[in-house]
């Protein structure tokens, strides 16, 4: 019995609406930092630290960014610490035993966000930056371990669904995480629902031009 192909057209775009074997159309990863930025909206929020006092110890939580986009960090560590490299400031965790290999958790609000991007890297228990491991863990599910990240390593995420959190995590001991350049914003790269939607609605002009 021969196969109508616009039945099995139709078909296909029913099961991809039905969240049936549908890739993801707008997840994507950055390394390169102009490239992550030229995907975001206008607006975006840019946190450099640079503004705090280097080597103080704010408390747990600090507000990182405020406006259209909020961010705010905690830890379990007894506090935070503003560490300094190459002449700039960047977030870490104070320098007590209870602060080693503890992870910084960045929370955000506001308007939704479904792009996080910036430097995530490693320090040692002595405050010198080392290229180890670094753990990523979004709210959509997402995890990526950074294999050998410095200070001035990019990585930048964007999401087919808004974000709530990043954990930055350390994956030795004795070890402090380090965040810097941290964007947080809304990109419009479309979301997989939207890429499915505009499939079925090219089924249906299809079938209508018929």
């Amino acid at each position: 019995m021969p196969i109508d192909h616009r039945t099995a057209v139709r078909a296909c775009a029913i099961a991809a609406i039905a969240g049936l074997a549908v890739p993801s159309l707008a997840a994507s990863t950055f390394t390169n930092q102009a490239a992550f930025v030229s995907n975001l909206n206008p607006g975006y929020s840019l946190s450099t630290f640079n503004a705090l006092a280097a080597f103080s110890t704010p408390a747990t939580p600090i507000a990182v960014a405020s406006g259209a986009f909020n961010v705010t960090a905690t830890t379990a560590a007894q506090a935070f610490f503003i560490d300094r490299a190459s002449g700039n400031n960047f977030l870490s965790t104070a320098t007590a035993t209870d602060g080693f290999s503890r992870p910084i958790t960045l929370s955000f609000s506001g308007s939704p966000v479904n792009a996080v991007g910036g430097n995530f890297f490693v320090v040692s228990a002595f405050g010198q930056l080392v290229a180890e491991p670094v753990k990523l863990t979004f709210s959509d599910g997402f995890e990526t371990t950074l294999s050998s990240p410095i200070n001035t390593t990019f990585f930048g995420y964007i999401s087919d669904v808004p974000l709530t959190s990043l954990t930055v995590s350390p994956l030795a001991t004795h070890r402090f995480v380090g965040i810097d350049n941290l964007h947080v914003g809304g990109s419009p790269i479309p979301s997989s629902g939207a890429g499915v939607l505009a499939l079925f609605a090219g089924v249906v002009a299809s079938r209508r031009r018929r």
